[in-house]
């Protein structure tokens, strides 16, 4: 994740909301540093666990760019 990316999330949008785009990008990129690929997805849908395990091509994919054992 670039900073052109995370200048383009917004944060916390209604009162109601636990963090923002930027929030779940910072955390996907922190596990991205660690080699954790991460995947954002909808919280509304009670299934989308199960869907992405079972091969749906749902939310966002963020993957590692280097091992970071090296």
């Amino acid at each position: 994740l670039d900073a052109s990316t995370l200048s383009q999330a917004s944060g916390t949008l209604t009162p109601s909301s636990v963090g923002g785009m930027k929030t779940k990008l910072e955390a996907a990129g922190k596990a991205a540093e660690f080699g954790i690929p991460t995947i954002i997805a909808s919280g509304f849908d009670r299934q989308v666990i199960q869907r992405i395990f079972a091969g749906d091509s749902i939310g966002t994919l963020i993957l590692p760019k280097k091992d970071p054992t090296k």
